[in-house]
């Protein structure tokens, strides 16, 4: 009976944190969910979180477990994201965090102090949301952070690298300008 009390807390435990990740909707840290579910034991968390990880990847459906450093997001794989990709863009996105990371995919690498200069205060929180969603990633430098785009992005947003984006916002750019 012991065994089988251990396997139905693990289940127990696989499905809150299934629950929680769905419920929540965005990516979230270990230590998060910890919090969250108070569970103390975070080995238990993340050994669960990989057996989630592996039972989605099993199953071969649309949703997928990611992990991007200490964060977890329950998602749909980007090859089911093209026929939602417009509808999703609008509602995951306010106007001002849209603009947040326009403004650091045109700049990337860009100091954190420079976003926040030039788009406000509310940038630390823009910053903050897209570091939990994978789109950026920061690193010490100085008395501020360097931000770059993640591989997340590239692919959420479906470009192929740098150059493309650079591409692409210029001729937005042009094209908010009327220049053709």
């Amino acid at each position: 009976m012991g065994k089988d009390t251990g396997s139905n807390q693990r289940e127990r435990l696989k499905h809150k944190i299934e629950s929680l990740l769905f419920t929540i909707g965005r990516s979230i840290s270990l230590e998060r969910i910890s919090k969250m579910l108070d569970e103390k034991n975070k080995e238990e968390i993340k050994r669960a979180l990989k057996e989630l990880q592996k039972e989605y990847a099993s199953r071969g459906g649309s949703i997928v477990l990611e992990n991007i450093g200490d964060q977890w997001l329950l998602t749909v794989k980007a090859e089911y994201l093209e026929p939602i990709m417009d509808k999703i863009t609008q509602t995951e996105f306010s106007k001002a965090l849209a603009e947040t990371i326009a403004f650091i995919a045109w700049k990337a690498p860009v100091l954190q102090s420079e976003v926040v200069r030039m788009r406000s205060n509310k940038a630390y929180d823009h910053i903050k949301r897209l570091e939990e969603l994978g789109f950026i990633t920061k690193k010490k430098s100085g008395k501020s952070y360097e931000i770059e785009l993640s591989k997340r992005f590239f692919e959420y947003f479906e470009i192929n690298d740098d150059e493309e984006l650079k591409k692409r916002i210029e001729k937005d750019i042009d094209k908010k300008n009327n220049i053709d």
